[in-house]
């Protein structure tokens, strides 16, 4: 059946390749920490090694079905519009809408009714993830956050809040670091360890949603969420609509709105 596909490619511009590849897309590799690398080259490895047949380029093809994330694009100043004989695929993640693309992935399911022409995939989560370890058998103790600071509530980063912690005999490790999109000199790869996590918490913010996309978080995915389940860890979220979609029973997870 793939005989009859067009080529696909995966492109990631010359100037944002990458200096060295993981071997596979279950490494705890550094560069899965961006999100040009965690949706492009993650995407790419796996299919590729399910014998899917596709490429992972630096050139932009001139025909075929060509897969970019919306930072990679910014190579070009919205000035690339396909030809005849490319069908250009953006992976939007939390980026405005790509003008010239004819297709966007997007990962929250709701976005799909804001943007026309946009598909709903599921970020990967966490490569190389670590389970919470058994022995911690119905220990709870340490509470952490994996993220961006700029992602943490500020109520959970006055200090009242660490101590109100300790004051139930709670432990506060928030695993935070700074990488940004288009700097990969100092890239932070821990957020794959739960093994001495016994549960999370992650809320952007404690104020009241609204139906609007920016409130609602409508471009944000449910990474975090997965992430929990796969490491058999509870996990306490903010009122998102990306963590809504995927609840099915109210033990999923706890779904905090104030402090």
């Amino acid at each position: 059946m793939t005989d009859k596909l067009p080529p696909i490619y995966f492109y990631i511009p010359q100037g944002f390749w990458p200096d060295t590849m993981p071997k596979s897309a279950d490494e705890n590799w550094k560069g899965f920490g961006i999100g040009i690398y965690a949706w492009t080259l993650q995407t790419y490895l796996r299919l590729k090694a399910d014998g899917f047949p596709c490429e992972l380029v630096a050139e932009l093809p001139r025909e075929g079905i060509v897969l970019s994330h919306r930072n990679c694009l910014r190579a070009h100043k919205n000035q690339l519009k396909p030809g005849p004989k490319l069908l250009l695929i953006c992976i939007k993640a939390e980026q405005r809408p790509y003008p010239y693309a004819q297709l966007h992935v997007v990962q929250n399911p709701l976005e799909t009714m804001h943007l026309r022409n946009s598909y709903y995939l599921p970020h990967w989560t966490q490569p190389g993830l670590i389970q919470r370890h058994p022995a911690r058998c119905d220990r709870f103790k340490t509470i952490a956050f994996f993220g961006h600071e700029f992602n943490l509530a500020l109520q959970l980063k006055h200090p009242s809040w660490q101590q109100q912690l300790q004051a139930l005999g709670l432990s506060w490790q928030p695993v935070i670091n700074s990488n940004r999109w288009h700097d990969y000199s100092n890239l932070d790869n821990r957020w794959h360890d739960y093994s001495q996590i016994d549960a999370i918490v992650a809320v952007r913010s404690f104020e009241g949603n609204t139906g609007c996309l920016h409130r609602n978080y409508l471009t944000k995915p449910a990474t975090k969420l997965y992430n929990a389940w796969l490491a058999g860890v509870p996990a306490i979220l903010g009122c998102e609509a990306a963590y809504q979609v995927e609840r099915y029973s109210p033990l999923d997870y706890l779904e905090v709105a104030t402090p």
